[in-house]
């Protein structure tokens, strides 16, 4: 298979938390090649995570106590920065996920379909924690990650087997945008 990466992505998440959505963790857990244009892309330069949140979603998908083992160790590998399971870091994350899931309804004009999963909340909830610029996520679904909050660091595309092309986004939380959006929700909650 053919992979296509966008260029100076390296630049762009050196030195970076790159949290993997589950969509990118179960294709790179499926396509060994992708996993080894993935693992020269990061080793080194990056630090990939895996949040608990991501980490059940991925072993949801689990077909037999041999696949268990397998994923298990899979997600347990060197390349995997471990990722903070503390307390007090979980609650900032929802109430981050809270704040996130009123502006995303603020975008969604009554679109019940436009809201991102309880999952995908948490994970950018997270993002928040980081200080600016220094996290981002790798997923599939960018409409989970809108860019009234988000910008787009680079694409990862994937060539499949049915000639259809499969892109992941790199994303960051734009501090700024988020201000601004924050303002925004406060000033809609007062005006009621």
């Amino acid at each position: 298979m053919t992979t296509i990466i966008s260029p100076d992505l390296q630049k762009h998440i050196t030195s970076k938390y790159l949290f993997l959505d589950s969509d990118f963790l179960n294709e790179i857990y499926k396509d060994e090649d992708l996993f080894s244009q993935f693992t020269s892309l990061v080793y080194g330069f990056s630090y990939p995570m895996i949040d608990p949140l991501i980490e059940f979603e991925f072993s949801r998908s689990v077909t037999s106590p041999k696949e268990a083992v397998k994923m298990d160790k899979f997600v347990k590998s060197e390349i995997f920065t471990p990722v903070s399971r503390n307390q007090e870091i979980f609650v900032k994350i929802q109430d981050n996920a809270f704040i996130l899931s009123k502006i995303y309804a603020l975008h969604s004009n009554g679109d019940a379909g436009k809201h991102a999963s309880l999952v995908d909340l948490f994970l950018a909830g997270r993002l928040m924690t980081y200080s600016s610029g220094v996290a981002c996520v790798i997923t599939g679904n960018t409409r989970d990650y809108p860019g009234c909050i988000f910008d787009v660091l680079g694409v990862i595309t994937k060539y499949q087997k049915d000639s259809r092309l499969q892109s992941f986004g790199i994303l960051t939380l734009n501090q700024d945008k988020f201000r601004d959006e924050y303002q925004r929700l406060e000033k809609a909650l007062n005006s009621n």
